[in-house]
Parts: structure tokens; C-alpha cells; sequence
């Protein structure tokens, strides 16, 4: 049995838990035994791990990482644009006893940033990092870190063929340890789970035709431009009466965008933001299409679950779209084109919408090769 310690930044909700979430319960336990260490309290996915062994940071490295007070504020600052020092200092220490206590053959850094950063202060075993972003897109605060970071690791796994592409144009020096494999996904849960009631019976009924957008509120994924398309949409001709609701939450500056936007073109009563859900799934079963609005994805985990739920798809043309849409499940489409793409489909031009929901009800979403591939990476 091989001893795998993951290394994440928080237990909040996203895609990348999520996505490690898959992967763990897809393992087979007489395989693997689990370590989870996070390194920043708070979030729902503290229970959705408590059945893995979850590693607690002492007192002095928690507080470190979550306090609120003004001055610890301050020096994480001031600690991050000096390349991380009083980080290091702590974190290498704790690691050091963390390596006494067990026997780990692998660490695993399942999402770039700090948590690859503090991987390499590992010295006795084989360390991993997942790659969940596009580092064409990636808010690097500090790029000296992250070549540093990936410099001592010994295999970076990237989520999609575009993403390793978009790494290894970043840090050209690591290519030959770079690999990528797609998002494990977990098929019964998703089914199971989009089985649950949706409380509110006024939101996602048939009187309308539904639309979705799933993520965090964040500029890449552009959701202050959903109003400015569902008004282009209302104003291209008669249309058939369609709702779109957003769930997500993040940054208060891009909700407040977001709310500005609906009010300049009067759509409260069509555009509906639904917040944060834990479970997503039984209103992504409830919609007529998802749609991905977004600038940049690596892999984004949700049109893999529209798939599964047999739910059709409209993404902007980002570079990993085409890896995961095809004729058969969905539609890619330029950002300024989209409000016209939607019009056909919610009207049900020239049968369009008809067409694209008899080929996705059809699609069979396999998840096989990509677990296979996941667990052979982590085997060797």
C-alpha cells in the first residue's frame, strides 16, 4: 500500500476540490492510503475529506495562514514579496517532523501556487504538482517562486493537453517532466446527487427555457457580460421567454459588477443569481443548456458534468474548449457571436436546439481512461 499525501491551500468549494474530491473516491483503498494537509482553514470540504487522515498544522503555522489581524495581514505581505522566508522558516520545520512521524511516497501538490511552493520543502520522497490553471491567465504573484517551486519537483501533471502546452511556454526548462490527464469524474455520485429536490419551486421550471453559468466570481470568467448578452438576446427578435441563473460566489468586486450590469439593462426578474450551492447538481439537471462564458479555462470540470447529466453545452472558444465540446454535446462560439448562438437554440431555430439535445441524451461519458492514467501516475 502506497502512503499519498495531498497538499491543497483550502477546503473551499471549486472545481479543484472537486476535483480531488473524484479522484480520492475513485481510488482503491487497499491501494492507497490518504494524507490531506491544507494549509488554510474554513471551507465545506473539511467534512466532504474527514473520512482520508487529515494532518493539522500546529497552532503557530494555522494561526500563521488564517488570522485576521491587521499586523499578521501585514506581514504575509510583506512575507510574500520576500520570497516567502518567514513561510519557509515555519513550514520547512514542521515538514521535517511531518517526515519523522511518516512514511510518505508521494506528496502531491493538487493545485499550483503556495501549495506547490510548499512541497519542495519535502526531502524524502517523490513530489508530485497538478497543474489546474492556464499560465497564460494565471495571477503569478511571484514567478521567481514558482520556478523555484517547480524546479524540485519530479513530475507536473496538467489537467488538458492546452494546459501542459501553456505551462511548458512559461517554464520551457521543465518540459521533459511535464504530463497532463484530464479531470477524474466521479459518474454515480453526479447522478445520485442531481436526484436532490431544488427547495425553490419559481426557479428552473418548464415555463421557461433555462440557462446556467456554474463557477466563482472571478474577471476570467465573465460573468458581468451575461446581461449585456441577455439583453442582445431579448433585442434580436421575438424570443421565446428564458431565465439565466448564475451559481457561484468570490470576489465582492466582480458580484457588485455583476449586479450593476443587471440593473442597467432591468434584468433582475431574467438573470438570477443563485449564490453558492454544495450541490450543484440538481440544477444543472433542471437546465436546458449550460453555458461557459469564460476567458480562459484549463479544464473547466463542470462541462464534463453537463455531459454526464446529458445537459447540452455553449462555451466561449477558449483553448481547452475543443478539447471537451464537440458537435455532439455542445456548441463553441466567440464571445461576441454567443447572443446570437443562444437565440437559435432557445427558439429552437431550424430544430437546433432539437438536434443538440438528441445528441448529448445519447452521449455516454466515460471516465475510464482518464482514472486509469491518473492512477498510474500516481503508482509509479
Amino acid at each position: 500500500m502506497k502512503n499519498l499525501l495531498f497538499l491543497i491551500p483550502t477546503y473551499t468549494q471549486g472545481g479543484t476540490n472537486r476535483s480531488l474530491q473524484f479522484l480520492l473516491s475513485m481510488l482503491n483503498s487497499n491501494d492507497f492510503n490518504i494524507y490531506i494537509l491544507c494549509l488554510k482553514d474554513g471551507g465545506v470540504y473539511k467534512t466532504k475529506f474527514s473520512n482520508y487522515n487529515i494532518i493539522e498544522e500546529p497552532p503557530i503555522i494555522h494561526y500563521f495562514w488564517n488570522a485576521h489581524n491587521i499586523w499578521i495581514k501585514i506581514i504575509r505581505a510583506l512575507d510574500r514579496s520576500f520570497n516567502y522566508n518567514i513561510a519557509k522558516l515555519i513550514m520547512s520545520r514542521f515538514i521535517s517532523s511531518l517526515e519523522k512521524n511518516y512514511q510518505f511516497d508521494k506528496v502531491i501538490a493538487y493545485e499550483e501556487g503556495m501549495a506547490t511552493y510548499v512541497t519542495n520543502f519535502f526531502q524524502h520522497t517523490k513530489k508530485l504538482a497538478w497543474v489546474h490553471c492556464d499560465y497564460q491567465y494565471y495571477d503569478k504573484k511571484n514567478k521567481r517562486i514558482e520556478k523555484i517551486s517547480y524546479k524540485g519537483i519530479d513530475k507536473i501533471i496538467c489537467v488538458s493537453n492546452y494546459t501542459r502546452s501553456s505551462f511548458i511556454n512559461h517554464f520551457p526548462q521543465f518540459k521533459d517532466k511535464v504530463d497532463f490527464t484530464y479531470n477524474i469524474l466521479n459518474i454515480d455520485y453526479i447522478n445520485k446527487s442531481s436526484k436532490a429536490n431544488i427547495n425553490n419551486e419559481n426557479i428552473l421550471n418548464n415555463q421557461t427555457f433555462n440557462i446556467l453559468s456554474i463557477g466563482r466570481f472571478d474577471p476570467i470568467k465573465q460573468f458581468e457580460k451575461i446581461p449585456q448578452i441577455a439583453n442582445a438576446i431579448s433585442k434580436y427578435g421575438k424570443c421565446r421567454q428564458f431565465k439565466w441563473y448564475i451559481i457561484g460566489s468570490g470576489r465582492k468586486e466582480t458580484l457588485s459588477k455583476i449586479l450593476a450590469e443587471i440593473d442597467k439593462y432591468n434584468l433582475k426578474d431574467t438573470v438570477m443569481l443563485l449564490g453558492a450551492q454544495e450541490n450543484p447538481y440538481p440544477y444543472l439537471k433542471s437546465a436546458n443548456l449550460l453555458v461557459s462564458t469564460s476567458l480562459s479555462e484549463a479544464c473547466p470540470y463542470v462541462i464534463n458534468e453537463a455531459k454526464v447529466l446529458h445537459i447540452p453545452v455553449v462555451s466561449t472558444d477558449y483553448k481547452s474548449a475543443a478539447e471537451l465540446i464537440s458537435k455532439n454535446n455542445g456548441i463553441i462560439t466567440p464571445l461576441k457571436d454567443m447572443y446570437l448562438v443562444l437565440y437559435n437554440l432557445i427558439n429552437n431555430i431550424n430544430n437546433q436546439y432539437t438536434d443538440l439535445i438528441d445528441k448529448v441524451t445519447s452521449y455516454t461519458f466515460d471516465t475510464t481512461e482518464y482514472l486509469d492514467k491518473a492512477i498510474n501516475i500516481l503508482e509509479k
